[in-house]
């Protein structure tokens, strides 16, 4: 709890010295009257604002976690845990941020668009309030960006009915809303070879195939018909066989986070964006139907994700944190990444989380990106070795495919998720499509 002396009480104050010396100086009875109307203002505020009210506050926002542009709101609930009952003016400020960072200017002011933290606030009045009552102010959070987007600690603001003083609590732990970016339905690519005889890679693999990869020890739900008795009964403990399939699509997922990637300010942002919606659509189109899918950035980021629910959840709570990386502002040419330390240039950076990638490379790779430094990237794609298949998306201003190495290598320039859920190739053979996971 905080007290301060509001514009309005300085203004009084002042007054209150000016025409107190005027009086003495000039012999005004007047001036002196003024100058104790206005002391005694001030006494009576500081007064009143002394027996300041005591407030708990809660925070619940619904629902924690939402796709862009669904509606989200922050109940925020006062209650009165004191003795007599509030009738002067409180106002409650609600204070959030999104994205991550250090805070910056509100949306549209000189940060100009280059990442941080947008801090905002809601207010609202809190009316009379009885002891022991309490009152709910729901408060519309905005989703309109991709973000995490942190609410509260809630700031009750009392003050004097002349608003000369006023004294701050704050109340409330804070609580945080993941606002997701858009999926849009496509199709896993099918491998057509593993990365070793009998299947995938064993941090990777899957059961439910044809093709035998190893014994393992029995667990809840395993079908009967693959323990292996023999083995079983040697051991002392039930196993199972566990098979794979050497065809199940394995996707990689590399991110571009270079802030020189995209265009500058508030385009780059949206730009970024986008990519990130392009990213979500390619990893849940396998992790939705079990498949095993990597995600990799060119900030250093590596997670591996073996599919189901806990992985969805895992995976958009990654990407509505995902943020620019780089200290120079978008779309700079500069040779380095921005820092000004001599450190490696921003196609390096490309290339080596290319080559990163490919250290266990099987299936997909999927390089997204945006425009800002197309030659790079597809130079960058080109040195991905291992993969069966590398698939480049810049997010730009237009819809368009190519083909490059004798079709390994496709370029896809898309606008959004929406372009490039056109534009994704089509699995051989009519595998199944990700719509099937989501019904």
């Amino acid at each position: 709890m905080r007290g301060t002396i509001t514009p309005a009480g300085f203004g009084v104050l002042a007054g209150v010295v000016v025409t107190g010396t005027a009086a003495g100086v000039l012999r005004f009875p007047e001036l002196a009257v003024l100058a104790a109307g206005g002391a005694v203002a001030l006494l009576c505020a500081g007064a009143l604002v002394s027996r300041q009210p005591t407030f708990t506050v809660e925070i619940e926002v619904t629902p924690v976690r939402v796709g862009r542009g669904e509606p989200a709101i922050a109940s925020v609930t006062v209650r009165n845990t004191g003795n007599r009952t509030v009738t002067g003016p409180v106002r409650l400020r609600l204070p959030y941020q999104t994205g991550s960072g250090p805070a910056s200017e509100p949306a549209g002011g000189a940060s100009g668009g280059t990442g941080g933290r947008t801090a905002n606030v809601a207010e609202a009045e809190v009316r009379s309030l009885r002891p022991r009552a309490q009152r709910m102010i729901a408060v519309t959070l905005p989703t309109a960006r991709r973000g995490v987007l942190r609410v509260g600690p809630a700031e009750l603001v009392s003050s004097d009915p002349f608003g000369l003083f006023a004294r701050t609590q704050q109340q409330g732990g804070p609580a945080a809303v993941h606002v997701y970016p858009v999926v849009e339905p496509l199709a896993p690519l099918p491998s057509t070879r593993a990365g070793r005889p009998d299947g995938l890679p064993v941090d990777s693999a899957s059961q439910g195939g044809v093709t035998f990869h190893r014994l393992r020890e029995y667990v809840p739900g395993d079908d009967p018909r693959h323990v292996h008795w023999r083995s079983s009964a040697r051991t002392g403990t039930l196993l199972v066989r566990q098979y794979v399939d050497p065809a199940e699509p394995a996707t990689t997922v590399l991110l571009d986070t270079r802030r020189r990637a995209y265009p500058p300010g508030d385009p780059g942002l949206a730009a970024f964006d986008a990519a990130v919606d392009a990213a979500a659509s390619v990893l849940l189109a396998s992790a939705r139907l079990r498949y095993p899918v990597r995600l990799s950035t060119t900030a250093g980021l590596r997670l591996t994700f073996n599919g189901g629910r806990a992985d969805e959840t895992a995976a958009l709570d990654v990407l509505a944190g995902m943020d620019l990386v780089g200290a120079g502002p978008p779309g700079s040419d500069s040779g380095d990444d921005g820092d000004g330390d001599g450190g490696p240039s921003a196609e390096q950076t490309l290339v080596a989380a290319v080559r990163g990638s490919s250290r266990r490379a099987i299936g997909t790779l999927a390089l997204i990106s945006g425009t800002e430094d197309a030659p790079a990237t597809v130079s960058a794609a080109a040195v991905a070795v291992g993969f069966e298949r590398v698939i480049v998306v810049r997010v730009g201003e237009s819809d368009s495919t190519s083909s490059l190495g004798g079709g390994r290598l496709r370029v896809l320039d898309v606008r959004g998720a929406a372009g490039l859920a056109a534009l994704w190739p089509a699995p051989a053979g009519g595998g199944r499509s990700s719509l099937d996971g989501l019904r």
